[in-house]
């Protein structure tokens, strides 16, 4: 019961902005991503699916830092702009990443914060998470085996 109380708070904290990367954090540059896929966005739009079945495979640093800049990753670094539209170009959204035990190569496990414009990451709380976070999810356990979890959270100050 402890648990899923902790889990619940931790993820309050981050939608809510009460938990923030602070200045001064180390940050974990990233590999380059690249631009030419190859599969075409309707291929993968059709193929998408939810998976709650785990391999226990270590994912590769590259492959983290791709699914990274295709979330947020800066496309225009001169404007700034980023992969996902954002209305008035605010970008609201931030993404984090609980790495569980082996789950990306020469990482530890922890909960770390993208930073888009330098196409790196910060850790902002170490140790396993997963089953924090799958507790506070509605407790869908199955979280808990995900090597990555990809946090989505909102700053609603930059567009109010």
């Amino acid at each position: 019961m402890f648990e899923k109380w902790i889990g619940v708070i931790l993820f309050l904290f981050m939608v809510t902005g009460l938990l923030e990367v602070k200045n001064g954090h180390a940050s974990i540059p990233l590999p380059k991503p690249s631009s030419d896929g190859k599969v075409s966005v309707e291929k993968a739009i059709k193929q998408r699916r939810t998976i709650r079945d785990f391999q226990e495979r270590t994912l590769s640093l590259n492959h983290l830092a791709q699914l990274l800049w295709s979330a947020q990753g800066i496309t225009d670094s001169t404007k700034g702009r980023r992969v996902a539209p954002s209305g008035g170009a605010l970008y609201p959204l931030d993404i984090y990443i609980l790495i569980g035990e082996n789950g990306v190569e020469k990482m530890e496990t922890g909960i770390y914060h993208y930073l888009p414009k330098e196409h790196s990451m910060s850790m902002i709380l170490k140790g396993d998470r997963r089953r924090e976070i799958s507790s506070a999810s509605l407790s869908q356990m199955w979280m808990a085996k995900a090597p990555v979890t990809f946090i989505i959270t909102a700053e609603y100050r930059r567009i109010t």
